[in-house]
């Protein structure tokens, strides 16, 4: 009995030594396994890592770009809309003229028409004193006769 029991106890042994080194199989593989991970995960990252650089980099490309068309075409336009915008301040100066002399001309021709219904009463006051003549009873003489 009692060597059955050793027999059964280096057995049980044997059975845990298996065990124990299938258990350190299995650890060292998921060392391993942990340790590609790691790794890979360090390729990944460092896979986005470039990639985003990249694309951080093509954006502030992009960016700049946009950013040099504007400048220039605010410039570019800025220029062409302040020539349009003298042209317009020039017609418009040149249309005031022409209506400060239209204006000009309508106050004298007022003037005018004034002046010339001044003198109209003028010439009506100064008739309405004229002596009434009465032609009928004036006589044609002859003046040759010397007296």
């Amino acid at each position: 009995m009692f060597n059955k029991e050793i027999k059964d106890l280096k057995e049980k042994n044997e059975n845990l030594e298996r065990d124990v080194n299938y258990l350190k199989r299995q650890e060292t593989e998921l060392r391993e396994k942990i340790a590609n991970n790691k790794r890979q995960n360090e390729l990944d990252k460092s896979e986005t890592e470039r990639v985003h650089k990249h694309e951080i980099e093509d954006l502030q490309r992009l960016h700049d770009s946009i950013i040099k068309d504007k400048e220039f075409e605010m410039k570019h336009f800025k220029d062409e809309e302040m020539l349009k915008a003298k042209e317009v301040e020039a017609k418009a100066i040149q249309e005031l003229e022409v209506i400060k002399k239209e204006n000009e001309f309508l106050h004298k021709l007022i003037d005018t028409n004034a002046a010339i219904i001044d003198v109209k009463n003028l010439v009506s006051q100064l008739i309405s004193k004229l002596p009434n003549i009465d032609i009928k009873s004036l006589q044609v003489s002859n003046s040759n006769s010397e007296d």
